[in-house]
């Protein structure tokens, strides 16, 4: 399996590309300040979320609760009990990254209960605000629409991964 970056020799490829260790860490350099600032954005929205839960026992406010379910969705984990194994593993660095005191994490119950009661209207508003935010209509920009299908059975060679495409611009 490939990875995207990785060292030979102290020389670094990055997507195929040699790279010396002062370009690696710019590029990572750009890719954190980005997750971060996509993270941020995230956490500022969910903190406008009306928190639906009684305040009896709540020890969680609704935007970690949010955000752990987000990250979790993000990295493929769907269910209750992936999402709870996530929030198991990942407990430091999210507990770092929230910047949260308590040194715990919501539980599995408290994950599950969030993710049945929360309205899905909240939700909607709080993703479309980020895409509006980041990917709002630029004026002057021409937009493209382009789909893509495979043809059927125009594989020839399974080891060149290449295949025969009928692509539609508009």
């Amino acid at each position: 399996m490939k990875t995207p970056c990785s060292q030979e020799q102290g020389v670094f490829k990055v997507g195929g590309k040699k790279q010396n260790e002062s370009d690696l860490f710019l590029i990572k350099s750009k890719i954190d300040h980005i997750f971060f600032t996509m993270i941020n954005s995230l956490i500022e929205e969910f903190k406008k979320v009306k928190d639906f839960r009684k305040n009896r026992g709540k020890r969680h406010e609704l935007w970690v609760v949010l955000t752990i379910i987000s990250l979790a969705l993000l990295n493929g984990n769907v269910t209750y009990k992936e999402i709870d194994n996530f929030r198991k593993n990942e407990e430091d660095k999210l507990i770092k990254l929230l910047g949260i005191d308590s040194k715990r994490l919501p539980s599995y119950s408290t994950i599950r209960r969030v993710m049945m009661e929360i309205q899905e209207s909240e939700l909607q508003k709080v993703f479309q605000s980020i895409i509006e935010k980041y990917y709002g209509q630029k004026s002057g920009l021409d937009w493209i629409a382009i789909d893509g299908k495979c043809l059927k059975n125009t594989l020839n060679n399974y080891e060149n991964e290449q295949q025969n495409m009928r692509v539609k611009v508009q």
